[in-house]
């Protein structure tokens, strides 16, 4: 009888030990595929023109646009 409860015990302890690594690898991989952050600065006289579609349904990115004042001639 107390061999069946150490073997018992014993699968208790490696399961517990599996679940808590499992845990550890879970947070440690969604703690890894966080997106790294970006500062962006733009000078104030820059203008943003956001994307749109042409007749033909193309895709046009936007873009900063920093030579349509006097500012920077």
């Amino acid at each position: 009888m107390r061999a069946h409860r150490a073997k018992r015990t014993f699968a208790r302890v490696a399961a517990g030990f599996m679940l808590a690594g499992g845990t550890a690898i879970g947070v440690a991989g969604t703690a890894a595929a966080a997106p790294a952050t970006t500062t962006v600065s733009v000078p104030t006289s820059c203008s943003w023109h956001s994307g749109w579609y042409d007749s033909n349904h193309h895709w046009h990115q936007g873009y900063w646009d920093c030579n349509s004042n006097g500012n920077n001639r």
